[in-house]
């Protein structure tokens, strides 16, 4: 898995967790606010039609989250 940058305001970094192949923890840095989160949205759902059904959300390295981002 690479790692993702979306319009230079967030990074995410998945990372297979597990020895499954259906557990992520995604390693978020930056911004998640209504200008990205349809695009994070994008991803996260690529994800579970790929067959991942587990993915663990690492915000420690949000500087901000807004109310759109915590609804994606």
């Amino acid at each position: 898995m690479e790692e993702i940058i979306i319009k230079d305001s967030l990074k995410i970094t998945p990372m297979q967790v597990g020895g499954d192949g259906k557990t992520v923890q995604l390693i978020l840095t930056g911004y998640l606010d209504t200008y990205n989160s349809p695009e994070f949205q994008m991803h996260v759902n690529q994800l579970i039609d790929s067959g991942i059904n587990r993915i663990i959300f690492n915000c420690n390295g949000l500087n901000y989250i807004s109310s759109t981002g915590i609804g994606a």
